[in-house]
């Protein structure tokens, strides 16, 4: 091959968008070297070299040490490239994975954070919401002198040590409205918005109730949704789910949470 038909190491640096100082470094290095050398020591590199460079700098940006690009650069083997290419595509996936867990998890806190911009706590309203997946934690017991922080925090240790982590904002359950009537600070459950959770919260037409204070507060909320409710002649389905779309995550103050009770009516 002739020097003509080769690039210099200043353009072959431009096609690859690297320093010509990297590319001197990958020689001496024995990571990637030129097609050729100069009578006058001057590095070329053929065209499709190309290829090779840009394949090093991916997995050099996705982890691999180059003194393990080094390696296989040297005693390069289509064997050893698959096992190479299956190692690090089974890396990436994992990451890309965890990557899209994180998101999920963003996008439930975004969503809560936007419903608070627009919750109303003087009034109620009835809307209609899709059904979703949620991870409901076991019952809550309450044993005596037990508080809501005691059951908070050991649906957090369950979940932990069952393998999942929680990530996810967490909830209240009450198995209906009767219960929540009776005990507004004692939900039977806590679950997380797990959209990958097994468990359902059913899609329909929802009560939806708000109100401000600390873990545990429900104020009047409790009458207003009674009032209503006996007004407009509504009658409860299934459990009521009480988040918080505001809590430390958002406001300092204690008493600038901000709750949203929902029911399903039928």
């Amino acid at each position: 091959m002739r020097e003509d038909d080769l690039l210099p190491i200043g353009k072959f640096a431009e096609y690859a968008r690297l320093n010509r100082s990297t590319l001197i470094y990958y020689d001496e290095e024995g990571i990637f070297s030129p097609k050729k050398r100069g009578k006058n020591g001057y590095r070329y590199y053929a065209p499709w070299q190309i290829s090779t460079i840009n394949l090093i700098t991916y997995l050099q940006e996705f982890g691999l040490p180059l003194k393990r690009n080094a390696e296989i650069m040297q005693n390069r083997t289509p064997e050893q490239m698959i096992e190479l290419l299956d190692a690090q595509e089974s890396e990436l996936t994992k990451n890309i994975d965890a990557l899209g867990h994180i998101r999920s998890v963003l996008r439930e806190f975004l969503q809560l954070l936007k419903e608070g911009k627009t919750a109303d706590t003087e009034a109620l309203a009835i809307v209609k919401k899709p059904e979703r997946k949620i991870m409901l934690g076991d019952k809550n017991e309450f044993k005596r002198n037990e508080t809501f922080h005691d059951s908070f925090t050991q649906f957090c240790n369950n979940i932990d040590t069952s393998g999942s982590r929680v990530y996810y904002p967490i909830g209240g359950l009450f198995e209906s409205m009767d219960e929540f009537m009776r005990h507004p600070s004692r939900p039977d459950r806590f679950f997380a918005l797990d959209p990958d959770g097994p468990d359902t919260m059913e899609g329909g037409e929802y009560l939806i109730g708000h109100t401000r204070g600390y873990y545990g507060q429900t104020n009047d909320l409790p009458e207003k949704v009674k009032d209503y409710s006996e007004k407009q002649g509504l009658t409860f389905v299934g459990p009521v789910y009480n988040i918080f779309l505001w809590n430390e995550l958002s406001v300092p103050e204690h008493d600038k949470y901000l709750l949203q009770m929902s029911c399903r009516i039928g």
